[in-house]
Parts: structure tokens; sequence; C-alpha cells
């Protein structure tokens, strides 16, 4: 901004050494017109046709150097001037479509990185959320594997209570079952053979001893 602010102050300037050039050959004409009045006023005595014939000759030679200082003004602001601030408004015009095309850039890339922060927040609330719900579907498992595993175990219980219960209604009906035999084989006896108190007694024993060993 500098630069362009620089390039658009060359227009002015280049007026201003163009005035003051005008200004210069205009007091250049004059001074030109001073030495013959010195030298009029020198003279004294000389004659006064003379010196109007030499500020006659002073003044068409400021005539002439302000036609030619014109001619030069129009041919270098023709051939030279005019040149140099068209191609001073080019590049000043280049610049300014370099700065406004810089500040897009810069608008743009600002933009950009506000998208990217955003998307980045956005990134990571999603992966906080899905963290979490991996925390709370894990915990989830967990609680269903030790309820099932609770479940499994009261029915291997239950089980091993049936299988012991099923195995004690075994053991007495086997032993009822001996029991009977044994009385019926005792009755048979009995009937079959007539004993004596000692023989019935022994017989007895014998009996309980079979049916204890059975059991055991």
């Amino acid at each position: 901004m500098n630069m362009i602010s620089r390039q658009m102050g060359i227009r002015p300037l280049i007026s201003r050494l163009i005035a003051g050039a005008g200004a210069t050959v205009m007091l250049a004409a004059v001074q030109l017109g001073n030495p013959a009045q010195a030298a009029m006023a020198h003279a004294g005595g000389r004659a006064a046709n003379a010196g109007a014939r030499l500020m006659s000759i002073n003044v068409g030679m400021a005539f002439i150097t302000l036609i030619i200082f014109v001619v030069l003004l129009l041919v270098l602001s023709r051939f030279a001037w005019r040149p140099l601030i068209e191609g001073l408004s080019r590049r000043e015009n280049a610049i300014r479509e370099s700065v406004q095309a810089a500040a897009a850039a810069q608008a743009q890339v600002e933009q950009t990185r506000k998208l990217l922060e955003e998307k980045i927040a956005e990134v990571q609330r999603q992966a906080s959320q899905q963290l979490q719900q991996a925390k709370m579907d894990a915990s989830k498992a967990a609680e269903a594997i030790h309820q099932r595993a609770e479940a499994e175990a009261r029915a291997m219980k239950d089980q091993a209570l049936r299988d012991i219960e099923a195995a004690k209604l075994q053991a007495l009906g086997e032993l009822a079952r001996r029991s009977a035999d044994l009385s019926v084989e005792l009755a048979s006896r009995i009937i079959e053979r007539e004993i004596n108190a000692a023989d019935q007694r022994k017989f007895l024993d014998e009996s309980l001893a079979q049916l204890t060993a059975s059991v055991n």
C-alpha cells in the first residue's frame, strides 16, 4: 500500500516539476532583460532608440524561449511523460490487483483455517463420544458375562443337588429292596426249618451282618 501511495504521488510531482520549469524559463527571460536595463542606466547618455532596440531584442528572446519551452513541453508530454504516466498507471493497477489478490488469498486461508479447526473439534468430540460409548458397552458386556456366569454356576449347583438327591433316593430304594429280599429270605428259612432259640439268634445275627455289608 505504501508503494501505491508513492506511485500515486508521482503525478503531482511531475506537474510540480513542469510548473517549476516554466517558472524558471520565465525568470530567465526576465533576467535577460536586466543587463540591458543596467547598461542603459550606466551609459546615461546613450541614445533612447538604442535602449529601445535592446529592450525589443530581449523581449523577443524571452518570447522565443517561451515558445521553445512550450513546444518542448508538448513534445515531452506526448512522447515521454505520457508513456511514463501510463506505465506508472499500469504498474499501479497491477500492484493494486496484487494487493487485492493477496487480501483475498489471506481471507481464504483464514476461512480454511477456521473450517479445519471446526472439523478437528468435531472429530475430537466424536472420538470422545465413541470412547465413552465403548466404555459403556464394555461395562455392559462385563456385567452380562458376570450374570451369565452366576446363572450357570447356580444351574450347575442345582443340577449337582438334583444328582445327589437322585443318588440318595436310588440308594434308599436299593436298601429297601435289599431289606425286603432279606426279610423274605429270612422268613423262608424260618418256615423251612425248625430252629431252636440259639439257632434263631445266630441266623438273625448273620442276616443283619449281610444287610449291613450290602448297605456299606
